[in-house]
């Protein structure tokens, strides 16, 4: 009978501290900042606790163990927390939130608006920005010289082709055009996290010609490094982007938006993950770019490949160019991809351009052509000295002077 009364005791310590472990994390979910340092901080303790008081048994032992990684996680936990507390703040924000979503090109910018973008660090205002979108639905481009024109220039790339951060008078597409005193049209394909992908599907589902009113005699596309990621659906800004995949044949085939095909997620999963990411392992698991390999190279080349080809199908341009933005923070990286970016077009007849050819002060001076320190996106000055380069070198005409 005593035996009887010690075990109903000892279930109710145990229910007792299970109710009090759920209502504390449900607590520490809602109220306290960094929750999961004080709830693995918590389980740990208790799990000592309880292994240090039967240690003599194997259930005691484990138990101890278990509370010796959970104290450890949740000091890797801390760590990600005062990691996040030294980096600057980054607050952005749209007055329309003109992102709309696209069938085949995950998002796009909502057409005839002007959007103005804020940008603080720290609470300090970085950038305030008007972004004019016309009725083609791409970001405003200068006037010229209508049916008198030599040529059609269009851009493609992400924010660094759109010009993030940037007047519209001052993008790499309105400069070009400024600069060749209006005898080229340009178009501004570029939006906020495209890539290659859009590049190919905007030209593949009628979205290019249903902007354009002249056939292009120049394509020119800004590659960063992590289109290779955005293309193979790796990292945050490829969660809906289209998705190419080369078939057995060797062919590309369009294959829908990346995550049309998974399921949705109950509000019970939406929940469950929303507070999942307030741990700040977990966020950086989920969020964190996979470091492209062999495979996604490829499949980054045969998308910029496939483009130039369907360009000269349908266009018959014969000038397809890619400007490279080889970061010198990630391009001279071990095993860095932006050779193997390079020798994948080369290899595929297409011209590439570094921008370190291009500003050779970019590689030993980088923050002399972004935005901040803590923005890597290109100032004015870089895309002003990348079109003089593109009127020059790939257009070949002469440049304007500044008035």
């Amino acid at each position: 009978m005593l035996a009887k009364l010690h075990s109903i005791q000892y279930l109710t310590r145990v229910a007792c501290a299970i109710v009090a472990l759920v209502a504390g994390t449900l607590l520490a979910l809602k109220f306290l900042p960094a929750p999961f340092v004080w709830i693995l901080l918590t389980l740990g303790t208790i799990l000592c606790r309880v292994g240090f008081v039967y240690r003599n048994a194997t259930a005691g032992v484990i138990a101890f163990n278990f509370g010796i990684v959970a104290v450890a996680v949740s000091g890797i936990e801390a760590s990600f927390e005062i990691a996040r507390w030294a980096s600057p703040v980054r607050e952005e924000t749209f007055e329309l939130g003109y992102h709309v979503p696209d069938p085949y090109l995950g998002s796009r910018p909502m057409p005839d608006v002007v959007e103005t973008a804020t940008l603080q660090i720290d609470q300090e205002l970085l950038y305030k920005v008007r972004y004019t979108i016309g009725a083609n639905g791409l970001r405003l481009s200068p006037l010229d010289h209508g049916d008198n024109i030599v040529g059609c220039v269009f851009f493609f790339g992400g924010s660094f082709v759109y010009g993030e951060g940037v007047a519209d008078d001052q993008t790499l597409p309105y400069r070009t055009g400024v600069r060749s005193d209006g005898n080229y049209r340009v178009y501004n394909f570029g939006f906020h996290g495209h890539g290659p992908h859009q590049m190919l599907a905007a030209m593949e589902h009628g979205l290019v010609d249903a902007a354009i009113d002249c056939a292009p005699s120049h394509i020119v596309y800004l590659a960063i490094v992590d289109h290779i990621s955005r293309a193979a659906g790796l990292g945050k800004w490829s969660s809906f982007g289209p998705r190419y995949v080369i078939g057995d044949d060797g062919s590309l085939q369009f294959s829908g938006l990346y995550g049309n095909d998974e399921p949705t997620p109950t509000p019970l999963a939406r929940e469950i993950v929303w507070q999942a990411r307030k741990s700040r392992i977990v966020s950086f698991v989920l969020d964190r770019n996979s470091y492209p390999g062999d495979s996604e190279v490829e499949l980054f080349a045969a998308i910029v490949a496939q483009a130039r080809k369907y360009a000269e199908s349908a266009y018959s341009v014969s000038e397809f160019h890619v400007l490279l933005w080889d970061w010198p923070d990630r391009c001279s990286q071990q095993n860095e991809p932006c050779a193997a970016m390079t020798e994948w077009l080369q290899a595929a007849g297409i011209d590439v351009h570094p921008v370190t050819k291009i500003i050779p002060d970019f590689a030993t001076a980088p923050d002399d052509f972004v935005l901040s320190p803590h923005d890597k996106h290109a100032n004015a000055r870089a895309y002003a000295l990348l079109a003089d380069y593109v009127v020059n070198k790939i257009l070949g005409t002469s440049i304007v002077p500044e008035e």
